[in-house]
């Protein structure tokens, strides 16, 4: 038994250093070989012990297992989601403000705009509502010159 604890427990090969799971990587290890299975992907037919602690795997193994398709990844985060009160419970849109903030801070900023709070990066400039209004005038008048100019050009010349 003690030889079969010194392989690899991916490849099967006893060379080279072997990193012990932890009970994060073990659990990890478990939702992907299930997202495996479950799409008849590499590795699908694995079989982990019960207790893999006194266990090995090689580093470059271990990211070959856990590697995933994107698309497996997201059915991966809905299923965690799905049975995790904790991947939510820290997420409120003041906690998104924050972050958003603390990463983007040189680069966006917040406005309130009817009671909304939005995105815009920091060169635009705000257009109030007066401004917006005479913009739609502006709009409108070029609009009934386009037509007027089209309705001159459509009759026809008479001759002089």
């Amino acid at each position: 038994m003690e030889e079969e604890k010194s392989k690899c427990i991916f490849c099967k090969q006893h060379h080279g250093k072997l990193k012990l799971f932890t009970e994060e990587s073990f659990k990890k290890c478990k939702q992907v070989l299930k997202q495996r299975a479950l799409h008849n992907l590499k590795f699908k037919d694995l079989v982990f012990p019960e207790d893999l602690y006194d266990y090995g795997y090689h580093r470059e193994c271990y990211k070959n297992f856990t590697a995933l398709p994107t698309r497996h990844y997201i059915e991966l985060f809905n299923e965690k989601v799905e049975n995790s009160k904790e991947v939510m419970g820290n997420f409120t849109p003041h906690n998104l403000e924050d972050k958003i903030n603390k990463v983007f801070t040189k680069e966006i900023k917040f406005l309130i705009c009817h009671n909304k709070k939005l995105l815009a990066p920091k060169h635009v400039s705000v257009i109030g509502e007066e401004l917006l209004d005479n913009l739609r005038d502006q709009d409108i008048l070029n609009k009934a010159a386009l037509i007027l100019r089209k309705s001159v050009l459509q009759i026809e010349k008479k001759n002089c």
